[in-house]
């Protein structure tokens, strides 16, 4: 909401994730570490999708092709990577964090190194992580 947004892709795993147990995760972050949440009554709720995808979906921005994949399970049942192959880039949210102690509650650590195997077949030049600086190089 704070990007106002005006289409919001999602993971169908991801989005019956929302559907599921969001306001529930909302409710239990907020309780547990209510400092991160200053300004929450500016928040107009769950972020919902416009657009949800099931394996891969691909958009353009302008000319530059962009893919939208789950390549695995990790951080989540609903993780996707973003790959922009004409920069040779992934996004790979929270299941790449560089320094940092991710929280794994909903993590699937039998598949967790497998989606990575996966994300490191693409030998990408970057990768833009979920937590931490962006991974340059090999």
């Amino acid at each position: 909401s704070a990007f106002g947004a005006q289409q919001v892709i999602m993971s169908n795993a991801a989005y019956n994730m929302v559907l599921e147990r969001g306001q529930e995760d909302w409710d239990s972050e907020f309780q547990r570490f209510p400092r991160l949440f200053e300004g929450h009554e500016s928040i107009p709720g769950l972020t919902y999708p416009t657009t949800t995808f099931t394996d891969q979906m691909t958009v353009f921005l302008g000319n530059r092709r962009v893919d939208i994949k789950q390549i695995g399970r990790a951080h989540t049942a609903g993780d996707a990577v973003i790959h922009v192959p004409d920069q040779n880039v992934m996004f790979t949210g929270d299941i790449v964090e560089y320094h940092s102690a991710c929280y794994c509650g909903d993590g699937h650590f039998a598949d967790w190194g497998q989606t990575l195997d996966n994300i490191k077949a693409y030998d990408v030049d970057a990768i833009a992580p979920g937590r931490g600086d962006a991974l340059v190089g090999k």
